[in-house]
């Protein structure tokens, strides 16, 4: 819950100070001067995976995207948690998320793979548009395998007890 709130708070008060704050004192001019106003209008609601979501209004996005942002982070942050539960070793056990995190990126390099890598399901602004359901796959595989952890724990939770 903690690594949701931190993660949720970190997202949400940057996308406040993008769609708020910075548009009310005029900071950031924000025009391309080889579009209309249309297409500019089109092209934010077209440009990544999650900006499609603006139709629905831009703190419906926020919101959404905060949720998705701090959903990810607790998934990733109980997989470490679990893998401390299964392993003797901590730093190993603490490794091995950033580890799998790194590999899978590298092995989902071809293109045809490339919209299921966890950096551009959480963070998908170096990626072109996707649909939505693209960002989930890496999650669900990731739920699944901390599903896996969690079972092994309960089943092992006498012999891991010895280990405490």
């Amino acid at each position: 819950m903690l690594t949701f709130a931190v993660f949720f708070l970190y997202v949400f008060i940057t996308f406040l100070y993008a769609f708020y704050i910075d548009p009310f004192f005029g900071l950031t001019e924000y025009f391309n001067p080889d579009m209309t106003v249309a297409e500019m209008e089109k092209d934010r609601l077209e440009r990544h995976t999650f900006t499609q979501l603006l139709v629905y209004g831009d703190f419906i996005y926020g919101v959404l995207y905060s949720t998705w942002v701090g959903v990810n982070a607790a998934v990733w942050s109980s997989f470490g948690f679990l893998l401390l539960l299964v392993m003797n070793r901590s730093y190993v056990a603490l490794t091995i998320p950033y580890l799998a995190y790194l590999a899978q990126v590298f092995f989902f390099g071809n293109p045809t793979l490339q919209p299921y890598r966890f950096s551009f399901s959480v963070f998908p602004y170096g990626f072109t548009q996707q649909e939505i359901w693209t960002a989930f796959i890496p999650l669900g595989a990731l739920v699944i395998i901390c599903l896996a952890l969690s079972l092994y724990v309960r089943l092992k939770f006498r012999t891991l007890d010895n280990f405490l």
